[in-house]
């Protein structure tokens, strides 16, 4: 029979008949039933061990792929309990206070969690609006509703997790920020620190979502299956109250835990007693070690002073002492820039010690408000002064100016014509980035007045008008345009200045506020993107009679440098937001400092008496400084300060006669040194201060002088200045810095702890918590 076959040497030929030999070899033809591995035999077998090279691959593949499953299974939690943290913070903003554990009849009876009580802060008002609030979470109404689990509530890492159920639940306990008699708990009262105190954990024990039953604080911190023990290797996922999400490894002691628990219980956590260096947003794929790696990396950073990532900070040297004979006169801008202290908290937040030159002294001073009176005259500004000894360098003295600017009620906040310019770009995707600022300017907007006006101006590789100029009696159309904006692209920052500050020019309200709200992290990468053309763009623009906020996100990339300048060169102020609170603290708490000025280019002398002062030192201020004869020239931009803002300066003093150590000027050869007058006078020194009005051109002058009390301990001074003292102490330890003598990181919590004051926002007593953070970093 004829036909078509292969031969072992790999040759096909046509067979005419059984008899048939390869042409090629001369090999009889193969017979039914042989074994003969031709070209087709061959290539099964090829296929077949191909295809268990493959499998085998494949199961090699799968393995090395486990770890990388985890930790996106791990990031996609920590984005659930970030959006958790979110609405926990904006419940707190519209009720004054935290949720409860349970929403709770008249009598106080549990009926249903407290994960249906911030559903309409996790976008989901129609589905809260389904519940009946005044039935238990098992009636039939209610009972019904439990499989419409909002995916937020179901941990990723958990595939065992069944319909219904979560394992994201609060700690109830009497000093937890969820007491059991559902009392709510207000952010005054988390005294440990918002970034100190537990919010949410994860359990395997599962429960319904809508009933109201959580983790008890006595088993929080013990093995088994009612502690905060999560499906993750490793570990464990922490949400805490300032909105942060910390990986906790399961070597964690249970002491350390169930310190975290408490919001007041005051203790003093070691940064190496549990691990909460890494947060999702700073790596796309983590490794398995991720938390212990990214806590020595920042670490590693800090301690060669450099930063991690491609964050950059403008180099500082401290201001050194200067003798009074040589320099009479002090001089410099004001400054009401707070970034620099929320920065700190984020990288102390991570374990790490912030970069040196993240460090501006004057910045953490401005963070707090002080009990200086307001002006009781026609003048926008009152001016304080005060002095003690210096708690770190013996027989020196610490003289403080502070200023206060006249506050204005929510009333009388004149109209305000707003335009946010967003960031939109592909760096602003991280949860701490573009969310949180979008979270941010919804709070505000939802403050703002019915006369105030809001335009949304946008840039990536463009920029866009998003929303024109809107009435904020509008103000769903306002949060719609908010929420639809997305990340993605490259950033050309300086097209959308041009075109915000079009907008705010366009509609410009005389005798109102007009500012433009700069949204970014400062990465700008197109288009007008080095610093020089930034800040030359920005100062053409100021004088276009419309005011800049600055507001910075994110960690990794954030150009601090330029967006400090941006600020100064815009007539703005510059404040980091690396939480929701924060946010709420810079847009609502101070929306009138924030939106309305009342004073800029305000500028202080300070002339030093030689007979009292015989070396003085600015405590920071360093790229502030202005020459003496720039404080009578009005053509010299200064700083701008807001309604109600504090402003505080220190001046560490050497007294007449002692300051042998300070270097000297050789005397003049050509003329003869004048004979230093005023000598005979009690003041130590002379404050002057030069403002213009908002719309001004013209400086005013206010002056007073300091006659130093000659307090013996610096326990007598004010609160205001011990706590001043503190926060300047704690910055010079955090610098390295060579004046910060004999001062040590317990001496500095010594001296906060006793200045924290009434404090009703506990911003001073989160203070005392981060200074104890840093001491167990070791620096």
């Amino acid at each position: 029979m004829a036909g078509f076959v292969s031969c072992a040497c790999g040759r096909t030929y046509e067979a005419k008949g059984p008899d048939a030999t390869c042409p090629g070899c001369g090999r009889a033809r193969p017979v039914s039933g042989d074994r003969w591995p031709g070209r087709a035999g061959r290539a099964r077998w090829e296929l077949l061990a191909l295809g268990g090279l493959g499998l085998g691959l494949l199961a090699l593949i799968l393995v090395a792929m486990q770890p990388v499953r985890h930790s996106l299974r791990r990031n996609r939690c920590t984005e659930n309990l970030r959006q958790i943290g979110l609405a926990l913070q904006e419940y707190h903003n519209a009720f004054g206070c935290y949720p409860p554990a349970a929403i709770v009849d008249r009598q106080g009876k549990p009926l249903l969690s407290w994960r249906v009580a911030i559903l309409p802060y996790l976008g989901a008002k129609e589905q809260y609006a389904k519940f009946k609030l005044d039935e238990p979470w098992d009636s039939p109404h209610n009972l019904a509703l439990m499989n419409d689990r909002p995916r937020v509530f179901a941990c990723p890492g958990d595939p065992e997790t069944r319909p219904g159920m979560t394992g994201y639940q609060v700690v109830v306990g009497a000093d937890t920020a969820f007491p059991p008699d559902f009392h709510p708990v207000t952010m005054a009262g988390i005294t440990d620190g918002t970034s100190n105190t537990l919010a949410v954990g994860e359990t395997r024990r599962d429960v319904p979502w809508t009933k109201p039953e959580d983790v008890p604080a006595a088993s929080a911190a013990v093995p088994g299956q009612g502690a905060l023990q999560g499906p993750h290797e490793g570990g464990t996922q922490m949400l805490f109250l300032d909105g942060s999400v910390r990986f906790v490894e399961s070597t964690y002691e249970p002491s350390i835990v169930a310190a975290l628990l408490t919001r007041a219980g005051g203790e003093v956590i070691s940064a190496d007693s549990y691990d909460g260096g890494y947060d999702s947003t700073t790596a796309a794929v983590p490794p398995a070690s991720a938390s212990s790696y990214r806590r020595r990396e920042l670490r590693a950073a800090a301690a060669k002073g450099g930063v991690p990532c491609t964050e950059n900070y403008e180099p500082i040297a401290d201001n050194p002492f200067l003798r009074v004979r040589d320099k009479p006169r002090s001089t410099f801008s004001v400054d009401v820039d707070t970034a620099s202290y929320a920065n700190i908290r984020r990288f102390l937040d991570q374990n790490a010690a912030p970069p040196k030159d993240a460090v501006r002294i004057e910045e953490m001073l401005n963070y707090f408000a002080y009990d200086d009176p307001p002006p009781t005259d026609d003048a926008p500004i009152a001016v304080h002064v005060e002095a003690s000894p210096c708690p770190w360098a013996e027989g020196h003295r610490l003289a403080r100016i502070g200023l206060t600017a006249r506050p204005i009620g929510r009333e009388g906040r004149p109209a305000s014509n707003l335009v946010f310019l967003i960031d939109v770009s592909g760096s602003m995707t991280d949860t701490n980035k573009l969310p949180l600022l979008k979270s941010g300017l919804r709070a505000m907007v939802n403050h703002l007045g019915e006369n105030d006006r809001v335009a949304i101006v946008v840039y990536a590789g463009a920029s866009g008008l998003v929303l024109p100029s809107t009435s904020c009696h509008d103000k769903a159309k306002i949060l719609a345009a908010l929420d639809s904006l997305e990340s993605g692209g490259s950033t050309n920052g300086g097209a959308g200045i041009q075109l915000a500050y079009e907008q705010a020019v366009a509609n410009f309200l005389k005798g109102g506020t007009n500012r433009v709200i700069l949204a970014t992290d400062g990465d700008f990468n197109v288009g007008v993107a080095s610093q020089g053309e930034l800040v030359r763009l920005i100062e053409t623009k100021a004088k276009s009679g419309v005011f800049l906020t600055v507001l910075g996100f994110g960690m990794g990339n954030l150009k601090d440098a330029t967006l400090e300048q941006l600020a100064d060169r815009g007539n703005g102020h510059y404040a980091y937001i690396d939480s929701l609170r924060e946010a709420k603290k810079v847009l609502i708490e101070e929306m009138g400092s924030t939106l309305v000025t009342v004073a800029k280019d305000v500028k202080i002398q300070v002339e030093f008496n030689p007979a009292k002062v015989g070396a003085y030192r600015l405590i920071g201020y360093e790229n502030r400084l202005l020459r003496a004869e720039d404080f009578n020239d009005d053509t010299k931009d200064a700083g701008e300060v807001g309604a109600g803002h504090h402003v505080t300066a220190l001046y560490e003093l050497i007294p007449a006669g002692r300051e042998d150590k300070v270097p000297a000027i050789d005397p003049l050869e050509f003329q003869k040194e004048r004979s230093p007058s005023g000598e005979a006078r009690d003041e130590s020194m002379v404050v002057k201060l030069r403002y213009k009005p908002p719309a001004g051109e013209e400086s005013r002058l206010i002056r007073t002088g300091l006659i130093d009390g000659g307090l013996d301990s610096i326990s007598q001074a004010s609160a205001d200045l011990r706590f001043a003292a503190a926060v300047a102490g704690f910055g010079m330890l955090l610098r390295d810095s060579p004046h910060k003598g004999s001062l040590t990181y317990e001496a500095v919590l010594e001296l906060a702890a006793a200045a924290t004051g009434t404090d009703a926002q506990g911003y001073r007593r989160e203070f005392v918590g981060l200074v104890g953070k840093a001491r167990s970093l070791g620096r």
